[in-house]
């Protein structure tokens, strides 16, 4: 009886020594490097030039509607693509884990991800003024309150 009690635990014993390395390779690792290509591939399934003309035409909507388009058009040709996709891969490398950025990838890859996303620059377009107004709002009113 006992020796079938000791096989047990050697049996878990070199069960557990077997899986443990296994499971800790199994997890992504979480350097500069590795971040940087997890948001390469979140990037491919966010496309910054999608998340960009919404942004733009979110915020054409405060320009007079006759121009409108033509100020997106002007908008599309003034930003350098290029240049936006680098910074926006180089913050989110800088703010997330390779772990947080998979499951980005995997959200926004998903139905509902890809619904949210579309709509996502229409959104911030509305509420970047309410945020930039609320900031200042309470700025001035910590400023009197300080009398600075």
């Amino acid at each position: 009886m006992l020796r079938a009690e000791v096989m047990k635990r050697v049996f878990a014993l070199s069960v557990a020594v077997v899986l443990i390395p296994i499971a800790v390779m199994a997890q992504p690792t979480d350097s500069p490097e590795a971040r940087r290509a997890a948001a390469a591939r979140y990037l491919k399934v966010v496309p910054m030039e999608a998340m960009a003309t919404d942004l733009l035409e979110g915020l054409a909507k405060h320009l007079p509607e006759a121009r409108r388009q033509e100020a997106v058009n002007l908008m599309k040709k003034l930003l350098d693509n290029g240049r936006f996709e680098a910074k926006m891969l180089d913050v989110l490398a800088k703010n997330f884990t390779v772990s947080e950025l998979e499951a980005l990838e995997k959200f926004y890859g998903s139905a509902d991800g890809q619904s949210i996303q579309r709509k996502f620059g229409a959104y911030m377009a509305e509420l970047a003024p309410i945020i930039q107004a609320e900031a200042l709002r309470v700025l001035e009113q910590a400023r009197a309150e300080l009398d600075l």
